[in-house]
């Protein structure tokens, strides 16, 4: 019954923001296989993904560009939104 009701609400879902140490990241700084694959699941129902994180643009800019992720992204703690598509990283 729950799950029916999570599905139910799952699909008015339109961008998923995570953030990246001890969530998107492994304790080695890596992206997990599955990590990667929810991502793309997530792709191909058409929603959008980025990040949201403590640190500045040119220190996520790796995983910017490993993602793909051509839509703005939160940085430095909330201060920063750079859009990866648009302006280089700062």
């Amino acid at each position: 019954m729950e799950f029916v009701k999570l599905r139910e609400m799952g699909k008015d879902i339109r961008l998923v923001i995570t953030d990246m140490d001890g969530t998107l990241l492994d304790s080695l700084k890596q992206i997990s296989r599955r990590n990667r694959e929810a991502i793309e699941k997530v792709r191909d129902r058409q929603i959008g993904f980025t990040i949201c994180t403590g640190r500045i643009p040119t220190m996520i800019e790796y995983y910017v560009n490993t993602l793909d992720i051509h839509i703005p992204v939160v940085a430095a703690n909330g201060a920063a939104v750079w859009d990866p598509d648009t302006t280089p990283p700062v």
